[in-house]
């Protein structure tokens, strides 16, 4: 017994590993690389319809005609120079993602929005018939993307049951998600 605890906690780190991996590297992507990696890591089985450099919307083949929430996240970060730092610059520092290092002036980065990317790419794999999904451009310079979807041919709010923008927080200090 002693010996499978052994091996799960070590498929927990290895696990944990992996992830906070994915994490940062998608913490090094501008919104147009952020862009390509979603598209090459989209599943079999949905349906993306997307205005490029607007919005990317996926949705499941089977759950297309069923009414859904929309989980949302933004590809922009809010200083996105800061999405095109080496390796070295990136570091976990007291359980947080910063950008800087662990003797200077470190900041945290918040993973914005690149947290809520994180965790819509996993749902795409583990539960794809429970959502819709809305990756959006340019967020941060007054929700352009989220506009462009809201005035599409995609749009029907009678598709979706809620609204849930995977964001760090509002302006106003509010969680979002």
């Amino acid at each position: 017994m002693k010996m499978v605890t052994t091996i799960s906690m070590k498929r927990m780190y290895q696990f944990q590993r992996r992830k906070t991996k994915m994490l940062v590297n998608l913490l090094r992507l501008n919104q147009r690389q952020l862009y390509k990696y979603i598209i090459n890591h989209i599943p079999p089985g949905f349906s993306v319809y997307n205005e490029k450099g607007k919005y990317l919307y996926v949705v499941h083949k089977e759950a297309k005609a069923f009414k859904l929430p929309l989980l949302t996240a933004h590809l922009d970060t809010v200083d996105e120079g800061s999405a095109s730092v080496s390796h070295k610059d990136i570091v976990i520092q007291n359980s947080m993602i910063v950008l800087g290092s662990n003797k200077g002036n470190a900041h945290c980065l918040g993973g914005d929005d690149r947290c809520g990317v994180w965790l819509m790419l996993e749902l795409l794999k583990s539960n794809p018939l429970d959502y819709k999904f809305l990756f959006t451009f340019d967020e941060e310079v007054g929700g352009l993307g989220g506009s462009a979807f809201v005035d599409s041919t995609s749009f029907n709010e009678d598709y979706f049951t809620c609204y849930v923008s995977l964001d760090r927080r509002s302006p106003r200090g509010e969680l979002e998600a």
